[in-house]
């Protein structure tokens, strides 16, 4: 992320984003950094450059970075 894009010596900041490969219907969920998350402004530059590159992100994936993992409770397990 780069916080000065004109200052020619912001050598910006670098964060790990988790993005899941599986097959997805709507958003792909997406787990970022406390770090990032609390960097609005940069967690919005992430959302565009996934838009930029054809790719839905599904970003709530920072309030529950499991979700997609779960089961869900009808899944005939008795969940």
């Amino acid at each position: 992320m780069i916080a000065h894009p004109s200052d020619s010596s912001d050598e910006g900041t670098s964060f790990v984003v988790m993005v899941s490969t599986g097959d997805h219907t709507g958003g792909v969920p997406v787990q970022v950094s406390k770090e990032l998350a609390n960097e609005r402004a940069w967690y919005q530059q992430l959302e565009y450059g996934f838009h930029a590159l054809g790719i839905t992100p599904f970003l709530t994936a920072i309030h529950d970075p499991d979700r997609h993992r779960k089961r869900a409770t009808d899944d005939g397990y008795g969940g």
